[in-house]
């Protein structure tokens, strides 16, 4: 089961890589789009000269499995990628980093619990596979039970019917190896000949 499981999340993990490298791919194409909007001329680059629209764009695979959530980017946002005021202005860097702590802390904690929730998730599916397991155990002894009890019942039966025949072997035989029979069940006057 565990190596059905990998191969699923492999598999799971190849996918949101295709799906990452697609969006990823489209934030370009729409980031080389806007640039070519706007001329250039405000945004296009930061100062150490990145591309101001390459930002992390959060992938939800479509028709995915729901019980397998893809988990959500823990990167700050673009806002916080960059102090945008004057570099002499020390209050407002330091606010900014008091935001840019502030925003880290909060995805830290959001990360953790939702974490939190992935493992409860994951307990309870194991809890409701091992619980059906458990049933198709249980209907499983319950079937091979009856069946044993069947059996029991027509090996009491055939005993009971054997205290009816008195003869259980034959009399004997003759030169052409018919069997003959007398005294069996009710009918005690009789010979039988079996050829």
């Amino acid at each position: 089961i565990r190596e059905v499981e990998d191969a699923l999340k492999d598999e799971r993990k190849r996918k949101r890589e295709e799906a990452a490298r697609e969006a990823a791919t489209k934030a370009e194409a729409a980031a080389a789009a806007a640039g070519a909007l706007t001329g250039g001329a405000e945004g296009g680059t930061n100062g150490d000269g990145t591309a101001a629209a390459a930002v992390a764009i959060p992938v939800v695979e479509a028709g995915g499995n729901k019980d397998e959530e893809e988990e959500p980017s823990w990167e700050l946002g673009p806002e916080f990628a960059d102090f945008k005021g004057a570099s002499d202005d020390r209050k407002g860097l330091l606010e900014w980093r008091q935001k840019v702590n502030a925003e880290r802390q909060r995805l830290e904690k959001e990360k953790l619990r939702w974490h939190a929730d992935k493992r409860r998730r994951e307990k309870e599916r194991e809890k409701a596979l091992r619980a059906e397991m458990e049933a198709e155990l249980a209907k499983q002894r319950e079937l091979e039970r009856l069946q044993e009890e069947l059996e029991d019942k027509q090996e009491a039966y055939e005993r009971e019917l054997n205290k009816y025949i008195v003869r259980q072997t034959p009399l004997g035989s003759d030169r052409h190896f018919r069997r003959y029979w007398w005294g069996m069940g009710a009918a005690r006057g009789v010979v039988y000949v079996e050829s």
